[in-house]
């Protein structure tokens, strides 16, 4: 026999038993936003942060990253310096000031000390130059994880 319970249909034997109906679990994988106005590039960065078992967001477009940082809940940023419209420096001291504990890292083609030195005292967790290692990619991403989040 069966019986009809909070739309369901149960059977009779099953009534009288508590049935736990497991939550869906959520995912705690690290989240990671790719900006660089290089579409090629950043589909590279995403692929690499996949296999390393991050969640994975990409942009070309720095206006409409930086919306989706400020409300995305988003762990780590890698962020191309230069590109048209709003250089990641820029896009890094906005996003830092409204969501301190995001771990920023820059990356360039262009292997300025004086643009490395601003990144890092403007709170960026590091700094990659292209053409990018891979395996530097990886180890950066990985060590900016691990780092507590910076406190509010």
């Amino acid at each position: 026999m069966l019986i009809l319970h909070a739309a369901m249909i149960v059977p009779t034997h099953v009534r009288d038993k508590v049935v736990h109906v497991p939550q869906s679990v959520p995912d705690t994988r690290p989240r990671v936003f790719v900006l660089d106005d290089d579409l090629e590039m950043s589909r590279l960065v995403e692929k690499v942060l996949v296999r390393q078992d991050y969640q994975v967001a990409t942009s070309n477009c720095p206006q409409e990253a930086l919306e989706e940082l400020l409300t995305g809940g988003y762990d780590l940023l890698i962020t191309d310096l230069r590109m048209p419209g709003m250089d990641g420096l820029a896009l890094m001291r906005i996003v830092l000031e409204a969501v301190p504990r995001m771990r920023v890292v820059l990356m360039s083609a262009y292997g300025d000390m004086e643009d490395y030195r601003q990144a890092m005292q403007a709170g960026a967790f590091g700094y990659l130059p292209k053409p990018l290692s891979m395996s530097d990619l990886r180890r950066v991403a990985e060590n900016a994880l691990a780092q507590p989040p910076r406190p509010h």
